[in-house]
């Protein structure tokens, strides 16, 4: 309703090339209605980012420098916290607010002892996270 499509993609950085993608029609939601999307190497995977729990897994790729891009295709007009919306010079969550996606950093090993929750997991992360 207030997107026409939105994505997370990993690609390379020099060259944009396409790595692997988890659109909107693809994403698992959990009970909350949130998405998880993991990127790792193939070799790190962790065991519980399946869809059966809400976690979408996608390769970094055989890039060294990669990224990864979140799309807002078309937003409805009534849609403020859309991407489009933020100014230049303005923090992404004074717009987006709880839109905003959220990252953390995390190892295989925290991953897989947080259990098949995503928030579980998301949250063993962020704590991993705030350590540093």
């Amino acid at each position: 309703e207030q997107l026409r499509y939105w994505s997370v993609c990993q690609n390379d950085l020099p060259s944009q090339r396409y790595v692997g993608c988890v659109a909107d029609h693809q994403a698992h939601l959990d009970e909350q209605g949130f998405f998880t999307v993991m990127v790792s190497d193939a070799a790190d995977r962790p065991t519980n980012a399946v869809a059966d729990n809400a976690i979408d897994w996608l390769p970094w790729g055989p890039y060294l420098d990669a990224l990864l891009i979140y799309r807002h295709m078309l937003p409805a007009p009534s849609f403020a916290e859309a991407i489009h919306n933020v100014p230049r010079g303005t923090a992404p969550v004074d717009i987006m607010a709880e839109y905003l996606p959220q990252s953390a950093y995390c190892l295989r090993e925290i991953v897989e002892a947080a259990g098949d929750d995503p928030a579980d997991v998301f949250a063993a992360c962020r704590a991993y996270n705030d350590l540093f």
